[in-house]
């Protein structure tokens, strides 16, 4: 293979880079939205959870007394997610 055509060949799988780098981007221009939503549901999610465990746990604690049964409070584990 001669220099001119290895030039070539990194010059054809360079510019096979760039556009795989370009549709790389647009899927993520799509999908930003998208975790945004997720991120606002989930915001939602357990600030509904944070008005509401209190008063259902008084309500467990007051049914389980009434059954003759022990209830303590105990916060589930949150689960420790890396990127």
């Amino acid at each position: 293979m001669s220099a001119l055509d290895m030039e070539a060949e990194i010059l054809n799988r360079l510019d096979q880079i760039q556009q795989d780098l370009e549709e790389i981007k647009e899927k993520l221009n799509l999908m930003a939205p998208q975790t945004q939503k997720m991120d606002r549901h989930v915001d939602f999610v357990n600030d509904i959870y944070d008005s509401v465990k209190q008063p259902f746990h008084f309500i467990c604690h007051k049914a389980t007394h009434l059954m003759g049964r022990s209830y303590q409070l105990q916060e589930p584990e949150t689960p420790q997610i890396s990127n």
